[in-house]
């Protein structure tokens, strides 16, 4: 249902409430976003962020990838001049302005508003979509560059636009919703391509079950996804053939990982409960509250529902307070205070449940469960908790557990009782979570108010701001570089196994993977497989980084297969110290290798030792 213009409330003191409700909104809103940007050039994960920026930085340079975020960035990145607070600003901008036109969109098309006027319900809209920024706090830890994560949530945003358009009672934008779910479809797949493939058998389920589509309709978005996707993959790997060979060799190297990527240990994380107590005791108190909601009628007891939803969301508050000490769990608050948000909008669902069938009426619902699933579907495939890694996709839950009770918003009595501490609760916990994320960056040893000291990095030389450890590092790093002349953009084979940041920082750029992740049983595994696609040429000249004492570090040994000899064919050019709180924890020397012997001597061995290789192969069989 479509909102019409607004209308005014019929007293003073309902205009007095509207006014503070939407300046008390735009003030959070406005808050969590520039606090966000401010943040964008302190700081960098030498891991997993570093993983990004590399990825995007050059991803042809790499023999494969299972996402293809690096390709979709990366011309945005040259845009923008390579400058990495820039693209941080970026991802954190398209995401709200996304989440922004779905929450409006969603309103638009689904609840009925008339009653609160067109500047209420653009705070609301404002409030909402401030918990898509949320996607700047992976495990309740910063970190704002974009990824596949960020790519994954934008698709899915796009897809539930389309399946909303698709949903609505007027046909005539079921053309609009087909390409809309197409494209996200495939942008989906491009950055995370196992949530895609749960999501699709989902939405032509969903669609066909509300009649919303048919033979043609299907026809449409099968043929659109699947051209967008060839395209991409000419894009890409010059043909279709060539891409399904880097998404092969993908999967092979995450099978020799033994990482928890299996499709066993895949599906038996999207059915698991979540291991943390505190969110036991908050879904368990859910529960509770539904029995009692159940038992109950709203209409005659309004004051006893109200208290029970404060309850709700003061019980998520007294929990995370407790875990704000010096071992913070940023995952467990974060999943904890969105889902007491969803939890509580239920609460009123069925405490309403002689209205619930009839009024919310079987499309309503049936979206509802949609978005309820889209967070744990953009969770899908990582090794990670999914309930903890489906929070940075939380304004689904948000926005599930208002469609559950939009009939009752029609009221606008009722509906300010419940709607607006709703929408309060939502900007004000998303403001909190971002400011908790950055006092516990992801992988840093000190909060981002901290990042004091600029330095340049990248062969962009792209400015950020360094806390005292990573000041310290860097410097000594490029200090130590001075004299080994590195040319900008070398290939170098990372054995630290935790940190392709440095190459980054550098200017340098992964041998064969972005990031051979070290720690894993299968790591030594991985990285001679992937170095066996790698010329010999490009092997012979690459330049080798080590690390001495880190804990996921990989055995040089494992070059020996490619004829490398770190003693008698290269010569140490640099060599420096990683201080505690650089990277993490760890504590270690790093050092630079450069190749001094003859280069041709390098490529017929590291060729009879491939040969050799293949014959033993082709001899015992795959």
């Amino acid at each position: 249902m479509k909102t019409s213009p607004e209308v005014r409330p019929g007293n003073a003191d309902w205009r007095k409430f509207d006014f503070l409700f939407n300046s008390c909104i735009f003030l959070i809103v406005l808050s969590a976003i520039s606090y966000s940007l401010w943040l964008t050039n302190k700081g960098i994960d030498f891991s997993d962020e570093g993983f990004y920026l590399a990825s995007i930085s050059d991803p042809r340079a790499y023999i494969a990838s299972s996402s293809q975020f690096g390709y979709f960035y990366n011309p945005i990145f040259r845009l923008l001049g390579g400058n990495v607070a820039w693209l941080r600003a970026f991802n954190i901008i398209s995401t709200y302005i996304l989440s922004f036109l779905f929450v409006a969109l969603l309103f638009h098309c689904f609840f009925d508003l008339r009653a609160y006027g067109r500047k209420s319900v653009c705070a609301m809209t404002a409030s909402l979509s401030a918990s898509s920024l949320l996607i700047v706090s992976f495990h309740g830890k910063w970190i704002s560059s974009p990824s596949y994560n960020s790519m994954a949530l934008g698709s899915l945003l796009i897809i539930a636009s389309g399946v909303v358009l698709c949903l609505r009672e007027e046909r005539r934008f079921s053309l609009a919703g087909w390409l809309a779910i197409s494209a996200g479809g495939s942008l989906l797949f491009l950055a995370k391509f196992s949530s895609a493939v749960i999501l699709a058998p989902i939405i032509l389920f969903l669609l066909l079950v509300t009649r919303k589509t048919g033979p043609y309709g299907i026809a449409v978005m099968l043929s659109t996804a699947l051209a967008l996707i060839g395209m991409a993959a000419v894009w890409i790997d010059g043909s279709i053939f060539n891409f399904a060979d880097r998404i092969a060799l993908s999967l092979k190297l995450a099978s020799l990982q033994n990482s928890g990527y299996s499709p066993t240990e895949t599906l038996s994380r999207l059915v698991s409960f979540p291991k943390s107590s505190y969110l036991k005791i908050v879904i368990s108190g859910a529960v509770f509250l539904l029995f009692l909601a159940w038992v109950r009628d709203l209409k005659k007891h309004p004051v006893f529902f109200s208290l029970l939803f404060g309850v709700m969301l003061i019980l998520a508050i007294f929990l995370e307070i407790s875990l704000l000490g010096k071992d913070y769990k940023g995952a467990y608050v974060q999943a904890m205070l969105l889902v007491s948000l969803f939890f509580g909008a239920v609460l009123l669902a069925a405490g309403n449940r002689y209205q619930l069938v009839s009024e919310i009426g079987r499309n309503r619902l049936l979206l509802a469960v949609f978005l309820l699933l889209l967070p744990h579907i953009y969770a899908f495939g990582t090794n990670n908790d999914y309930f903890f890694q489906a929070s940075s996709a939380g304004i689904f839950w948000v926005l599930s557990g208002l469609l559950f009770i939009s009939p009752l918003l029609k009221d606008r009595v009722i509906g300010r009782m419940f709607l607006f501490p709703y929408i309060v609760a939502t900007g004000a916990y998303s403001l909190f979570l971002l400011v908790m994320a950055a006092e516990h960056p992801y992988r840093q040893a000190l909060a981002l108010r901290a990042a004091t000291s600029p330095i340049q990095i990248g062969t962009s030389q792209s400015v950020l701001f360094f806390n005292t450890f990573q000041n310290v590092f860097l410097k000594k790093m490029k200090s130590a570089l001075q004299t080994a002349m590195l040319p900008p953009g070398q290939a170098v084979i990372d054995l630290t196994g935790t940190s392709p940041g440095t190459l980054f920082s550098i200017g340098a750029k992964g041998l064969g993977l972005a990031w051979f992740v070290g720690g894993y049983p299968g790591s030594k595994s991985v990285m001679e497989e992937a170095l066996r696609h790698v010329p010999c040429t490009q092997l012979a000249n690459a330049w080798i980084l080590e690390d001495l004492e880190g804990r996921t570090k990989i055995d040089a040994s494992v070059l020996s297969g490619f004829g490398v000899n770190l003693e008698a064919d290269y010569a140490l050019v640099a060599k420096w110290e990683v201080p505690f709180g650089a990277r993490d924890r760890d504590q270690t020397v790093e050092k630079l290798y450069k190749p001094v012997g003859s280069v041709e001597t390098a490529i017929k061995n590291c060729e009879d030792l491939r040969l050799s290789h293949q014959s033993r192969t082709a001899v015992s069989g795959p």
